[in-house]
């Protein structure tokens, strides 16, 4: 399943980018906080649940980033610990792109697997897939926060 999010910031690319590269070994713990949001909204919309039951510790590696004209590409693999057979994997890439002057755009694209085949699809197309992108829109948010400070 494909999922992506993206934003727009009034921060020149290049100081976007100087304020990126000391924070991308928290983007790890900001990964979590994101799963968390996303587990909250499967609360909110899952079946009669208030609280998280399949709440999970989640970490995100990052690749070796790499620069172009404008454009600024972090490779990123976010996976749950313990069990992580029963919870998908995504890969994805984390890119600021100059956009104009003054805007940098912020966008995080990847892919998961969903486990369990065809069981597991029915799951993700019913609820799963939305707390992915909930997800991934509160990682691109906080990340945004960050780089306009």
């Amino acid at each position: 399943m494909f999922v992506t999010y993206l934003s727009q910031i009034q921060v020149p690319f290049d100081v976007a980018v100087q304020r990126l590269e000391p924070v991308l070994a928290e983007l790890g713990g900001w990964a979590y906080e994101a799963y968390r949001t996303g587990e909250l909204l499967r609360a909110k919309v899952g079946p009669g649940r208030t609280t998280p039951v399949l709440a999970k510790t989640v970490v995100m590696e990052t690749g070796e980033p790499e620069y172009g004209h404008d454009l600024f590409t972090v490779p990123i693999a976010w996976k749950a610990t313990g069990t992580p057979m029963l919870f998908p994997m995504m890969t994805a890439e984390l890119r600021l792109a100059g956009v104009s002057d003054g805007t940098t755009q912020i966008r995080l694209s990847g892919s998961y697997s969903v486990p369990f085949g065809s069981i597991g699809q029915i799951f993700d197309d019913a609820l799963l897939h939305r707390i992915a992108e909930s997800t991934v829109q509160n990682f691109v948010l906080r990340v945004a926060n960050a780089l306009r400070q």
